[in-house]
């Protein structure tokens, strides 16, 4: 087994996944994953790779990644290679003309596409289309809707801002998914905060009455990145982990298994075990906000990738989608 900081390739070779890791030495060691440890015993000059593996490099899309589809997937890159869509809609703030945004290579948003579009104007997100079961997020209020700047965010990609102050997409449609008892399911999302003064939360599930139900992921000002289940009958779990900073890229993932809570922080697993709570009735889902009733909690700075799955995908899945994201996204 080998230590390492991260992987800066993923590879496939004959159908085999290999990863090119930077290990704590400094040097780059072909590796392969076995359960959730990277593990290696060739070491080849980083000279070597383009030689004699250009033929298999391969940035992988995410659903070759993970062998649980998404119930939804949201990006301005492309996540499957057989999707023929769109990756957002987009409103030309100076007339309010919107247009469908693709992409412009195997992987990458269509700037120039983009830039065309909006001109001197900007731009904003009115709908973010689902790549996997059309779970589409569509705004359709001008006022709450995010900007985007095509090559602002991690990396130079495409950034989706949240103005922490009416900015948020609803998905509803998913919201059924996480309603039951003890109900298994996953989150991930590429998050950035620019402002840990209150409560700003990212993803959220609840409901539209008063003093109702939710499960929602949000950072606090202590700080901590604060995970929150309530029942219908406001029993609550409660789960304080991990310390943000302000104006740092997160991947930041939570999987419900129906005991133990899984938090994943730029690639690092903790587990905790959950509470046993009663029904949760569900019949909305927000990227971006906490709504309910008054209260109000609206995230301010970047939401650029989320994904949800409708089970406990593992924690090999887990790491694995991560992986994905931040080889795209450089974050850790």
């Amino acid at each position: 087994m080998l230590g390492g900081t991260k992987q800066s390739y993923i590879w496939t070779v004959n159908g085999t996944v290999w990863y090119i890791v930077n290990s704590l030495a400094g040097n780059k060691i072909l590796a392969q994953q076995y359960g959730d440890q990277i593990v290696s015993t060739w070491s080849i000059p980083e000279s070597l790779f383009d030689a004699e593996f250009i033929e298999a490099k391969d940035l992988r899309y995410m659903s070759q990644v993970v062998s649980h589809e998404p119930k939804a997937g949201w990006s301005t890159r492309l996540l499957r290679s057989d999707y023929a869509g769109a990756a957002t809609e987009v409103r030309r703030v100076s007339d309010n003309v919107t247009l469908d945004i693709g992409f412009l290579d195997a992987y990458s948003y269509d700037v120039p596409a983009f830039d065309t579009h909006i001109g001197a104007s900007t731009g904003t997100l009115e709908t973010w289309y689902d790549q996997f079961n059309a779970n589409d997020s569509n705004q359709a209020t001008n006022a709450n809707q995010p900007l985007i700047t095509p090559t602002s965010g991690s990396n130079g990609r495409t950034s989706l801002n949240y103005d922490g102050s009416n900015d948020f997409m609803p998905v509803n449609s998913l919201s059924a998914g996480f309603s039951g008892v003890q109900t298994p399911f996953t989150w991930l999302a590429l998050i950035r905060s620019e402002s840990l003064a209150s409560s700003r939360s990212f993803l959220t599930a609840g409901s539209s009455t008063t003093n109702s139900p939710f499960i929602v992921s949000r950072f606090i000002n202590t700080p901590f990145n604060r995970f929150i289940r309530s029942d219908n009958a406001a029993v609550q779990d409660i789960m304080d982990i991990n310390v943000p900073v302000v104006d740092t890229y997160y991947i930041v993932g939570i999987m419900f298994d129906g005991i133990d809570v899984f938090f994943l922080w730029n690639g690092v697993q903790t587990k905790v075990t959950a509470a046993v709570l009663g029904q949760i009735t569900l019949n909305r889902f927000t990227i971006g906000a906490f709504i309910r009733a008054a209260t109000i909690q609206l995230w301010d700075g970047d939401i650029d990738e989320a994904f949800v799955w409708d089970s406990a995908i593992g924690v090999k899945d887990l790491a694995l989608a991560s992986y994905n994201m931040s080889q795209f996204y450089a974050v850790y």
